[in-house]
């Protein structure tokens, strides 16, 4: 049997307005979200290179919106650049590059994807505890290995994550702020 060389898979990019966009709160395990201003200044001149990615919500009056599941460090900076009237590359901010997940992804599969998709500024070691105990208190994974394989780590990681979040609180704020 030949052995394919050269395979491709097909990502639809769409172009959605970003004031169309929701951030749900609490989602986002990232608590660091970094320097807004400075990823905004990047963006206004190069682009926004990454897409973001979002799922189709039903809003109760009968309009569509998309919920943010992964990107929202870039989400912010472009808000910003919209807030400040500025352009990006000389052009007005009216769509920002998106893609669209199922809208019938479980919450599990959503937290899968921040994981997959956490490629700008990763997630610091309290991020990924916070984000796996969301798969454990949040969706009933209590397998530590299974947390690890659908994080893509080892179950050492996992463990050690957990064990973040059994210190007191101020050794807590250390770990979150990258101070230990």
């Amino acid at each position: 049997m030949k052995q394919e060389t050269n395979k491709t898979k097909r990502t639809d990019i769409f172009s959605i307005d970003p004031r169309n966009i929701i951030v749900p709160q609490g989602f986002n395990s990232r608590v660091n979200f970094g320097n807004i201003e400075e990823l905004a200044e990047q963006i206004k001149t190069a682009g926004m290179l990454n897409p973001i990615t979002v799922q189709a919500v039903k809003m109760e009056d009968g309009t569509e919106k998309y919920q943010l599941v992964d990107g929202e460090r870039r989400y912010r900076a472009i808000m910003k650049l919209i807030e400040n009237n500025e352009q990006i590359k000389g052009k007005d901010i009216d769509y920002v590059k998106a893609i669209i997940v199922p809208s019938n992804l479980s919450k599990t599969e959503l937290y899968v994807q921040q994981a997959l998709r956490n490629e700008g500024k990763n997630f610091n070691e309290y991020e990924w505890a916070i984000l796996a105990s969301k798969l454990r208190d949040e969706c009933g994974i209590t397998n530590m290995s299974e947390i690890a394989r659908m994080l893509g780590k080892n179950n050492g990681q996992v463990v050690y994550w957990f064990q973040i979040l059994e210190l007191p609180e101020k050794y807590q704020a250390l770990v979150r702020d990258g101070k230990l």
